[in-house]
């Protein structure tokens, strides 16, 4: 809460985590008027539904939605520099609220980066953006970007004109307890055959409950979580059974494994490129799925294989890792790493046994 008061501050995390689900229940839900001492009226609108993001298409697009959600007339566009009548244009919103606080939510702040980037054109409207949110300094700004827009500098030089050393919120993977009452959840709430909740399959057998093993294949990631268990309940209820089993569980990551497209989103091209393909490779090549790998061992076998000979490589790669969410560190006694998610972990595996990734250098 203390950092939705500050000026500005940006909001990050992975595709499809859930930044987008959080900022609207900022934005619908009662959580500012309850943690804010003092009132807020926040504003929500997104990049992504804009053509392009120049100056005067951008302050077209606020003004709108800031006049539209505060529910007031808006103000006549007036000729000269677009972004001379945004920052009037808000500061008569911020003047209209009196006491309350204009928080303006920006989703998808960085959705044309990267197409932009692919065909070489200039994005022209973040500059002059830039120098409106310095001026606003009587509002509150929330700004929604990919990790790929935190951990990847070149990314982000497009919009190297605002302040990157403003407070940022990382959106990462639910914790285990939190993410067990999820898993939990879809079974009591889909499981209807009999009237009752879905039974899952306990440990035994060599294999821990199911509900720790979605967990494993999942790392807590809430858009997995929900992919895996609506897959597994839609065919115990397609089958009209009651318990989820091994078996089923073991077909559904297959069958997920399967689809390029349910994963992509973490094996993006960012993370795919050297050197950061042979690490995953080398991490996921040499452990099972959440295991750990002590980071001195990692180390020395990319030192000593082509492709990845410098330690500030390595270092700076795997910190790019971490920061896309697809590697963890632990800084213990000794240090470890691992791939926490666990059908990611199957996904680069199976990248490298097709080739599309290198083969993992030995480590014993």
């Amino acid at each position: 809460p203390q950092r939705l008061a500050a000026h500005y501050c940006f909001l990050s995390g992975q595709q499809r985590i859930g930044k987008s689900s959080v900022v609207r229940k900022l934005h619908d839900g009662d959580y500012l008027s309850d943690n804010l001492t003092s009132p807020v009226r926040a504003v929500y609108t997104a990049f992504n539904g804009l053509n392009e993001l120049a100056p005067s298409q951008i302050a077209r697009h606020l003004v709108a939605e800031v006049y539209r959600q505060l529910e007031i007339e808006a103000p006549v566009e007036t000729r000269g520099v677009a972004m001379d009548w945004l920052n009037s244009a808000l500061a008569a919103a911020v003047a209209h609220l009196g006491n309350s606080r204009l928080l303006l939510i920006i989703d998808e702040f960085d959705a044309h980066i990267e197409a932009a980037q692919e065909s070489h054109q200039p994005l022209a409207g973040y500059a002059p953006l830039a120098s409106v949110l310095e001026r606003r300094t009587d509002m509150a700004w929330l700004l929604v970007v990919r990790d790929v827009f935190v951990a990847d500098a070149g990314f982000r030089s497009a919009v190297d004109s605002i302040n990157l050393a403003a407070p940022r919120v990382a959106l990462r993977n639910l914790e285990e307890h939190a993410a067990l009452q999820l898993i939990t959840a879809a079974k009591r709430s889909s499981g209807q055959t009999q009237g009752k909740g879905l039974d899952y399959d306990p440990a035994g057998g060599g294999r821990k409950s199911l509900e720790d093993e979605i967990f494993d294949y999942t790392g807590g990631n809430p858009y997995l979580i929900q992919l895996i268990c609506k897959g597994l309940v839609d065919e115990a209820l397609k089958r009209r059974r009651d318990r989820l089993t091994h078996a089923d569980l073991d077909q559904q990551v297959r069958r997920l494994l399967a689809d390029r497209g349910n994963l992509d989103h973490l094996g993006n091209r960012y993370v795919l490129r050297p050197p950061h393909n042979r690490l995953l490779a080398t991490l996921a090549g040499s452990t099972d799925i959440r295991e750990w790998l002590p980071l001195e061992a990692l180390r020395t076998a990319l030192l000593n294989s082509p492709g990845l000979t410098k330690l500030d490589e390595f270092r700076n790669s795997l910190h790019f890792l971490e920061q896309m969410g697809v590697v963890e560190v632990r800084y213990t006694r000794p240090d470890k790493v691992r791939i926490p998610i666990g059908i990611f972990h199957r996904w680069v595996e199976n990248r490298i046994e097709s080739g599309e990734l290198p083969n993992a250098p030995a480590l014993w």
